[in-house]
């Protein structure tokens, strides 16, 4: 069943796809059956090498709706992948969630229960300004430390 479904959507929606894969619009080069039987590879026909980590990385994480983990590790590597500016936005983003979490727990047991409304704010921190939170809520001994340093921060 999803050969067929990738099959169809190669074909009718290439164009389409390949826009969506890439970010931005793409001539395609259509390639005959006939072409792929007398050279198999033709470098001026791999458009996608100029993208090849965002495509790779946009390939993983289609591969993921259907393969698992340790196949689609073998089909890509790696390293590819973590030059890919979709690989590094999911780790930058999860490296900014796991921040907030470990500074939201060191303020929760440093002062107390913060409010909702400074929980929110420290959600919306750039990395830069969680790893100077994190510095600075070692000296805070209450929540009017935590408010004072975001004016501070607005300043």
């Amino acid at each position: 069943m999803y050969d067929s479904t990738r099959k169809f959507i190669a074909t009718h929606y290439s164009r389409e796809l390949a826009t969506w894969l890439l970010g931005k619009p793409m001539e395609l080069t259509e390639i005959k059956p006939s072409e792929l039987s007398l050279e198999p590879i033709r470098a001026d026909s791999l458009i996608f090498l100029t993208e090849q980590s965002n495509l790779a990385a946009s390939t993983a994480i289609l591969a993921g709706l259907v393969l698992n983990k340790d196949i689609i590790q073998r089909l890509l590597r790696n390293d590819i992948m973590k030059e890919s500016v979709i690989y590094q936005e999911i780790e930058d983003q999860g490296r900014q969630k796991g921040e907030t979490n470990l500074i939201l727990r060191l303020l929760n047991r440093r002062i107390g229960e913060i409010s909702p409304q400074l929980s929110q704010k420290i959600q919306s921190l750039s990395i830069e300004q969680l790893e100077n939170l994190g510095e600075a809520l070692l000296d805070f001994h209450s929540t009017e430390d935590l408010e004072q340093w975001f004016n501070h921060l607005s300043v």
